[in-house]
């Protein structure tokens, strides 16, 4: 079984790989003969620079970082001042465009969340980094940002509600789909296609309708606007009056999206109680240096990952 030391730790910061090779370092400490805290470091081979507002960024790392559910749970580290999103999910993956696909799914279903229970702006992949085992990173370069409007801070759920709605919807494909579609900056197109993920979830609009009585014509509403605005989007002459205003339908939406995905069974931590979950970051002050590689074009659609790459190189120290 191969073994994984940390590098710039004490030689006891070690363990075996989990299966699958994942990165997880394990630490234990001895406080006293009746006291012993495990400290688990969190570590992964692929990660996206994550480029938003200031408010957005804070109140995502907060959320990943303090809702830690296991080995493969995506966190955010720092490089110097440079919010990194990464993921143990992503480590199978063998090359950028793959990994920048992982990400950007991935991304898309947190920034949906996000919106949903405390509103956000636009998040967007900047630079993409590869980290080897001693801390060493290859970093591709992409880039783009957008700000939107928040909740008030002091409305913000906790890191654990929303550490548990993403552990709900990781594996649900319907209430991903929905959410993922539900970023911030979501067209009438995208809230119908949120409506059918949702009515697939409950298996049927009959279903779903059912599991909110009361709600029928609100949901009418909904619907009917969504599936007029679909068709003749950009059309504003052809558009009827609305039955839901554009930010009505996002909110309602995302409300019985979160009231459906409340229905699944409470997520479990996969760790011990009282173990403490640790984030590395580095500073290339310590001499932590990485080998950028420029992309052509310079910047590319995080849609539509780039196939290419270029030979161009750069390091950083």
């Amino acid at each position: 079984m191969k073994e994984a030391v940390f590098s710039g730790r004490p030689n006891n910061v070690h363990l075996p790989l989990p299966i699958g090779g994942k990165h997880l370092y394990k630490h234990t400490d001895v406080v006293s003969k009746d006291t012993v805290v495990q400290k688990i470091i969190l570590f992964s081979r692929w990660g996206v620079q994550l480029e938003t507002d200031d408010l957005t960024r804070r109140n995502l790392t907060n959320k990943l970082n303090n809702a830690v559910f296991s080995s493969n749970s995506h966190f955010v580290s720092l490089i110097d001042n440079i919010h990194i999103l990464r993921c143990a999910d992503w480590d199978a993956e063998t090359d950028y465009d793959s990994a920048l696909a992982r990400a950007v799914s991935d991304l898309n279903l947190l920034q949906g969340c996000l919106a949903a229970m405390d509103g956000c702006g636009a998040i967007t992949i900047g630079t993409v980094y590869e980290f080897s085992s001693n801390e060493a990173f290859t970093m591709y370069r992409t880039s783009s940002v957008s700000i939107y409007v928040h909740k008030v801070e002091r409305d913000w759920v906790s890191p654990f509600e929303f550490g548990a709605l993403l552990m709900r919807t990781l594996n649900n494909r319907r209430l991903r789909d929905a959410f993922e579609t539900l970023t911030p900056g979501a067209s009438w197109f995208d809230i119908y296609r949120a409506w059918e993920s949702l009515a697939a979830f409950h298996h049927g609009s009959h279903k779903l309708r059912s599991a909110f009585p009361g709600e029928s014509k609100q949901i009418d509403r909904l619907t009917s606007t969504a599936n007029s605005f679909r068709h003749i989007a950009g059309n504003s002459k052809k558009n009827p009056p609305p039955a839901m205003t554009h930010d009505e339908a996002l909110t309602y939406l995302r409300s019985l999206l979160l009231r459906s995905a409340a229905r699944l069974p409470q997520p479990r931590s996969a760790f011990e109680a009282g173990t403490e979950v640790q984030v590395v970051n580095l500073t290339t002050l310590d001499g932590k240096s990485g080998e950028l590689k420029f992309l052509t074009p310079p910047s590319i659609s995080t849609n539509e990952p780039s196939s290419f790459h270029d030979d161009k190189l750069a390091t950083l120290e």
